[in-house]
């Protein structure tokens, strides 16, 4: 799992450029000064990380890492264990950028962020992000990257609406947040136990295709 994990980090090292995280940050200000609503920051994050989290797939595609790995003798069990505790790190790295993101908004721009809301608000885009990553590589393994990209697509749409969403239903999004903060125990309990189901069956079908895939 370290070695694929090393591969996935290798596959997505040329996309950590300055580029991305002047997009990445202009879009978090774009975003926050527009909608006047901090918590679009971790959208903008998720939108980054659903895509990184797809490279190692495109990379893969294009050197032909899967027959390396069955030629080095790599099981294909491992190479799906790997790939998702990549996943899961992208996932809690998107977070914590939001969470950054937020805080410097924050202070450039006066408006208010709660910090009595971020553990409820950890749980849930940790759990969300998640979902679209535990979702996806199943069909990133059955089809490699260039096929289920375009399927992949839908999310983004979905995304951007939840953004619109958010940012439209501000009043309602704190109200949801205050309910969650009340019930943080409750929150955690059923958002960890979520997150195990999801990537239990998501797991689960991505090693059951990989198993029989050939790469001849």
């Amino acid at each position: 799992m370290q070695k694929i994990l090393k591969f996935d980090l290798l596959a997505m090292r040329p996309y950590f450029t300055w580029k991305n995280l002047f997009i990445l940050v202009a879009l978090c200000v774009f975003y926050s000064y527009f909608t006047k609503n901090l918590l679009v920051n971790f959208m903008v994050a998720q939108m980054f990380a659903i895509i990184f989290a797809s490279y190692p797939f495109l990379v893969g595609d294009q050197v032909g890492l899967d027959s390396l790995f069955r030629i080095t003798g790599i099981k294909p069990d491992t190479v799906v264990y790997g790939r998702y505790l990549t996943g899961l790190l992208i996932c809690l790295f998107s977070v914590l950028v939001g969470y950054l993101m937020s805080i410097i908004m924050a202070y450039l721009t006066g408006f208010s962020f709660d910090m009595d809301q971020l553990g409820p608000l950890f749980i849930t885009y940790v759990l969300f992000t998640s979902l679209v990553i535990g979702f996806q590589y199943p069909i990133y393994f059955k089809y490699g990257y260039l096929k289920a990209k375009m399927v992949m697509m839908s999310f983004f749409l979905i995304l951007g609406l939840l953004a619109f969403l958010v940012s439209h239903f501000k009043e309602e999004v704190m109200v949801m947040g205050t309910w969650l903060i009340h019930h943080s125990v409750l929150m955690v309990m059923i958002g960890i136990s979520l997150l195990f189901l999801i990537f239990l069956g998501s797991i689960t079908l991505s090693r059951n295709i990989y198993r029989h895939k050939d790469f001849a």
